[in-house]
């Protein structure tokens, strides 16, 4: 089989070079894919083409790096197969500071807070790293929550919960791209809703955490996620993307204020009506497809309103990166009101003044060890 896929490759590139002919492919073999745009002209039958037979060729080579301009979106490739970036070593002890003076400040108004540490792609006790590639996100996250455990911050480290129960860590992120995977997404929702209703003194509805509750449609092989659309299609594949949709009646209210697309502002309806966008299911071209994109953007704010009356009456805050994007999707099923919101985009007011405004029953903030960089700094000044 190996022999096969290689003499298919062999096959590729030299069809490949062919097209775009031996000195193009010797003038752009070091050019790093951020610069492909202007390193590759019009007659190159376009950028994404190259792409994919530049990471054809790195394949070929056996090449485990595709390397960028920026050292932080360099693509991996791990020894299981997986493409994933890495990040270099940083003392997130400040962020960390910043993280329980915030939880303080909570507490000062009766505001329960938890931190939800959710796992990057690289695992913690199996890396799958090359030989001489280095990763730091799981120290990074490791010194993070040191700090958070002597001040006594309330955490749940989901690196550690996937390893209790057994998990396959690497089936839990897609393989192409950095995030984890809309099945890991609902895993989360099932780890965080339980956690809150017991800091809240309510009863947790059970229906909402069976998976028989839901429609799961998978869709094969659809899915050129963030690594892959660096790396093209024959340096790490495809992936399958899955839809999570509830059997159950459901009815949102949804307000995204600051939302620039008028279609995405406001709406009421279904959870599939609300807050799912499956057309982007429908887009041809595989490098325009971003399929985590079908629970949403990273919206700067992003309401929902649970209108069952029989749901709980509490509402939520939950501060998130993109990893939270589906899991607070789930939540709206589950409380009267789940506010989300994104640091990096909110800068029409300050965390604190949204806090007083709304009155929140808990505060919850979840992130992935990749914001540990000083590029990130905003997401942890909880100001």
């Amino acid at each position: 089989m190996g022999k096969k896929i290689n003499t298919i490759l062999a096959a590729g590139f030299i069809a490949g070079t062919a097209v775009m002919g031996v000195g193009t492919v010797y003038t752009l073999w070091g050019t790093p894919l951020s610069e492909l745009s202007s390193a590759v002209g019009d007659e190159v039958f376009g950028k994404n083409t190259f792409i994919s037979y530049y990471g054809l060729t790195q394949r070929l080579l056996g090449k485990r790096q595709i390397l960028d301009s920026s050292e932080t979106e360099n693509v991996t490739r791990l020894n299981n197969g997986w493409l994933t970036f890495t990040y270099p070593e940083f003392d997130g002890t400040q962020y960390a500071e910043n993280t329980a003076e915030f939880q303080q400040w909570l507490a000062e108004r009766g505001i329960p807070f938890l931190y939800v540490e959710t796992p990057f792609k690289v695992s913690k006790y199996d890396p799958q790293l090359p030989l001489g590639v280095e990763d730091y996100n799981n120290s990074n996250a490791d010194l993070f929550l040191s700090v958070l455990a002597e001040k006594q911050v309330p955490y749940m480290d989901l690196r550690e919960v996937m390893r209790e129960q057994g998990l396959d860590h690497y089936e839990m992120f897609n393989r192409t791209d950095h995030h984890w995977t809309s099945e890991a997404s609902f895993w989360c929702f099932q780890q965080l809703y339980p956690a809150i209703c017991d800091t809240q003194g309510e009863t947790v509805n059970q229906a909402l955490l069976a998976e028989e509750s839901y429609q799961w449609t998978t869709y094969e092989d659809i899915f050129l996620g963030s690594e892959g659309r660096r790396a093209g299609i024959p340096y790490g594949g495809m992936d399958d993307f899955t839809v999570i949709t509830p059997l159950f009646e459901t009815s949102i209210r949804v307000s995204r204020p600051y939302e620039s697309r008028k279609s995405r502002r406001e709406a009421e309806g279904t959870f599939e009506e609300t807050l799912l966008h499956t057309e982007i299911l429908e887009r041809e071209d595989v490098y325009n497809r971003a399929c985590d994109d079908v629970y949403g953007s990273n919206y700067a704010l992003q309401v929902t309103e649970n209108l069952d009356e029989t749901v709980s009456d509490k509402t939520i805050l939950v501060l998130k990166d993109s990893f939270g994007r589906p899991v607070v999707d789930f939540l709206a099923n589950a409380f009267r009101e789940v506010h989300a919101v994104d640091l990096r985009k909110l800068t029409d007011v300050g965390i604190r003044e949204y806090v007083q405004e709304i009155e929140p029953d808990m505060v919850i903030v979840l992130y992935n060890p990749g914001q540990l960089r000083e590029s990130q700094g905003v997401i942890y000044t909880f100001e």
